[in-house]
């Protein structure tokens, strides 16, 4: 059993914790700040997590062996990059870092520790996206691929206020892109690889990409990428081939299945027996890449992550959207 070290006290651990009984990880301590350790105190009583801490410190000399960062964004790469130092695992929710000089010093610290980092990317390990990806070469040449997560946020109604919350904020590495687009993002890298150019159309607000479109551009075929926070959609993605369309419903951050519909008629649909929360199948390969010691894996997702980084990073260059800890 891994013990796991929790960073943060915010949604997405609220919706991690009820599984988390399902996994090979046992939650033996959470940080939180100050302000925030009613909450902790509460999930930590509620799901059996043995500590609450305040002290990143204490959390690090503990006997915890993988560190899940769950925090906004801008806080990825200090809190991952402390954790490798102490000798961790470190599980890092998306986007892993806010740039790729981030993520690569972040590489070269676990290569020096000789640890592993992850970065929580659900879509790679669902079966649906698993099976899409063995199913590509009915479709024939690629032409045109087209995928959107559109999901209007309640959070730009405060934005719209003046009130600038996290995922609307440059100084926490906020955005669109960075917030929703990301998926998208991933799933082209992960079924294509990096583009030779990327480009971004964004809809710009207090210098924050709210919504946008990404073109790819592959040596045979073209892709776009379309991500919003201030509109919404069907969310419908489809891959386009010589021989036929693969259509996709709903977010392809927890697809569950997929149609391909024949030039000649013939429609096959692949519907996959999910689990009933998008996390367990990612934190089921985590455990098992880090207790077999699966570098192997290990290294092909973080090459994902490393093509999804830079082309997240030329589409903020693109679009002129800056971060404090930018270079560029």
């Amino acid at each position: 059993m891994l013990r796991l070290g929790i960073l943060g006290t915010g949604k997405i651990v609220q919706e991690f914790l009820p599984h988390l009984a399902e996994l090979d990880f046992e939650a033996v301590s959470i940080l939180s700040t100050p302000r925030s350790v009613e909450r902790a105190e509460r999930l930590a009583a509620q799901y059996h997590i043995g500590r609450c801490v305040t002290d990143y410190d204490e959390m690090l000399q503990s006997e915890v062996d993988v560190i899940y960062v769950a925090l906004p964004n801008h806080l990825h790469f200090s809190f991952a990059g402390r954790a490798l130092e102490h000798g961790k695992h470190v599980i890092c929710e998306k986007p892993m870092t806010s740039n790729v000089d981030e993520l690569r010093t972040l590489i070269d610290v676990a290569k020096q520790n000789r640890v592993m980092l992850l970065e929580a990317m659900t879509l790679y390990h669902l079966p649906a996206y698993q099976a899409m990806r063995r199913d590509l070469a009915k479709l024939g040449p690629i032409k045109i691929v087209s995928l959107n997560y559109s999901q209007y946020s309640s959070r730009y109604d405060a934005f719209l206020q003046g009130i600038v919350q996290p995922a609307f904020d440059p100084a926490q590495s906020g955005g669109a892109l960075m917030d929703i687009n990301v998926y998208n993002i991933h799933a082209l890298v992960g079924l294509f690889g990096k583009p030779a150019a990327v480009q971004y159309a964004a809809n710009i607000a207090r210098g924050i990409d709210t919504s946008g479109i990404a073109l790819c551009r592959y040596p045979t075929f073209q892709a776009v990428c379309v991500g919003a926070k201030d509109c919404a959609s069907r969310q419908t993605s489809v891959i386009e081939g010589e021989r036929g369309v693969l259509s996709i419903e709903g977010p392809v951050s927890c697809m569950t299945g997929y149609t391909i519909d024949y030039h000649d008629g013939q429609r096959e649909v692949h519907v996959e027996d999910n689990p009933p929360y998008r996390m367990i199948p990612e934190f089921q390969a985590f455990a098992r890449i880090l207790n077999e010691q699966d570098w192997a894996y290990h290294d092909t997702l973080m090459e994902y992550s490393l093509e999804a980084a830079q082309v997240l990073q030329d589409a903020r260059r693109c679009a002129g959207v800056r971060f404090p800890c930018d270079s560029f």
